[in-house]
This record gives structure tokens, C-alpha cells and sequence, in this order.
């Protein structure tokens, strides 16, 4: 990409908290809200019914049992996506970048009007953005699907807000539905 053609510029190393970022990032991005919306209205009606079953229909300890398990099921459905699966997914991408960490090379991005350039010790990468399968922001940073499987990510710390806000409005101009912003501004 021509200097010249170069809107932003941004230039990092990932961090710890960068990778378990983007792993959260990844699965925030793909998730569909309605699935999530089943399993609480499941895990309520689960709960609720193991409520009634431990005040109303309990007897032996062995029927107590499936009411109480049923609570504990009900409870975990409720709070599972909001909590467990974000926190099981913290701690897999902690345990991996301590493992790993030494594999996380610097990246640089720059931005033009016609497309995004990724450099890094291995590879050069021109994506122009008919071709950029989907993009993901939220507060901590920017996701890029370079493809099914293969993504690439951008925390905004590493930029200015300046450049934050070009890289928003080039991505929103040039992707617009394939662009998804969550809890971003």
C-alpha cells in the first residue's frame, strides 16, 4: 500500500490481555442472541420447576435429589452464557498465551481507502475490503474475518483515538452489514 494512500497506521504487540480479549471477542462476535434467550427462558423454567418441586412435591430424599439437581441445572442454564462460558473462555486463553506466548509476533496495520494491509514477521497480506469475509469492534478492539476460521485482531489501545475513529467510519463505509459493533461509543 502507498504511503500516500495510508489513512491510519497501527503498529502492536499483543499482550495477555489482548489474546484473551480477541478469544472473547471471537465468541461475542459469532454468537446468536436468541440461543443465548432459549437456554435462560429453559434454565428458568427448569429452576422454577425444581423450586416448586423441592416445596411442594417432595418426599424421599432420592426425589429431593432430582428437585435440588434440577435447581442447580436451572441456575447454571440461567447465568451459563453471561458467565461460566466467558470466564471458561478467559482462563483457556490465559493457559494458552502463557504456554505459547513466545509465538505472538508484532503486527502492523495500515488502512486505505481501498483495503487493509497486515504485516507481521511471517507474512504481508493485502485485503481489499470486498474480499474481508467480516469485521467485529467493541470497546477493547477491532476483529477482522479474513476468511471461514481465520481471524485477526486489532486492540485499540495500540491506536490513537484518532486513528480508532477512521478505522470505524472506513470499516462501516466499506462493510456496512458485514460490520458489528457491540457497546462501542
Amino acid at each position: 500500500m502507498e504511503k500516500n494512500n495510508v489513512l491510519a497506521s497501527v503498529s502492536f504487540l499483543p499482550t495477555k490481555e489482548d489474546y484473551i480479549w480477541s478469544r472473547q471477542a471471537c465468541w461475542r462476535s459469532v454468537v446468536n442472541r436468541r440461543d443465548i434467550l432459549i437456554a435462560r427462558i429453559a434454565g428458568c423454567i427448569v429452576l422454577l420447576g425444581g423450586i416448586v418441586g423441592v416445596v411442594w412435591m417432595s418426599g424421599s430424599f432420592p426425589v429431593s435429589l432430582y428437585y435440588y439437581l434440577a435447581i442447580i441445572l436451572g441456575f447454571i442454564l440461567c447465568v451459563y452464557h453471561d458467565t461460566v462460558f466467558p470466564f471458561l473462555i478467559r482462563l483457556r486463553a490465559a493457559s494458552f498465551f502463557d504456554t505459547h506466548g513466545e509465538q505472538m509476533i508484532s503486527q502492523n496495520f495500515l488502512f486505505g481507502e481501498d483495503g487493509i494491509s497486515i504485516e507481521n514477521d511471517r507474512y504481508s497480506a493485502r485485503i481489499p475490503y470486498e474480499i474481508l469475509y467480516r469485521a467485529y469492534e467493541d470497546r477493547n478492539g477491532f476483529l477482522f474475518s479474513t476468511g471461514i476460521g481465520e481471524i485477526t485482531y486489532l486492540p485499540k489501545r495500540a491506536a490513537s483515538s484518532e486513528d480508532c475513529r477512521r478505522i470505524h467510519d472506513l470499516l462501516e463505509q466499506n462493510l456496512r452489514q458485514n460490520f458489528k459493533q457491540e457497546g462501542v461509543r
